[in-house]
């Protein structure tokens, strides 16, 4: 049978009936048809950079609010003297110790988090890294979004970046591991 085409979700029997086809099977029949491919020239990493993924009036809002909530980020975390200990500098504003900590009598997985963007925004890199090693490298990636958002809402597009989806899943992938693997690292030093 070929399905090149297929515009319904069912297929033509061979005795001429309309047979459904499972969803699944007809979406990815239908995201073949629509596949586009490109040549190797416009994949990242080759030849050039991609334009990027294109922004609507909402997407590029959004995007701008998401760099003002880093600026205000960033400036919290100016304003919060780092504590000494290595953790529970967001005690200053007023929130409870760890209750893992407390309760349980280990660190949690973000225990320094809030220490290590405050000795970040202060330039104090080795400290920041001491406090939370995956909190440094992340205050350094939110730090440089806050102009690459203004760029690509200037462009309209989100520059050098064509599947935010993938980008996405990846950041949240590396994220989660890299906090599990300062977890467990802290968990064996703390014991």
């Amino acid at each position: 049978r070929n399905f090149s085409g297929v515009q319904l979700a069912g297929a033509v029997s061979p005795v001429g009936r309309v047979e459904p086809i499972p969803g699944a099977i007809c979406l990815a029949l239908q995201l073949q048809k629509d596949y586009q491919p490109r040549s190797l020239d416009t994949f990242p990493g080759r030849n050039s950079i991609p334009d990027g993924y294109p922004l609507t009036f909402n997407q590029t809002f959004l995007l701008f609010s998401w760099s003002l909530a880093l600026c205000a980020l960033f400036g919290l975390a100016a304003v919060l003297p780092p504590d000494d200990r290595g953790y529970g500098t967001h005690e200053a504003l007023g929130l409870s110790p760890c209750g893992i900590r407390e309760k349980i009598g280990i660190p949690c997985p973000s225990c320094g988090m809030t220490t290590s963007f405050s000795h970040f925004v202060r330039g104090h890199w080795w400290a920041s890294f001491r406090a939370h090693a995956v909190g440094s490298v992340l205050a350094g990636l939110l730090a440089v979004q806050i102009p690459w958002s203004w760029a690509s809402c200037w462009k309209g597009r989100l520059l050098g970046m064509d599947r935010p989806d993938v980008m996405l899943l990846q950041g949240a992938f590396w994220l989660i591991l890299g906090m599990t693997i300062h977890w467990a690292w802290t968990i064996a030093r703390f014991h």
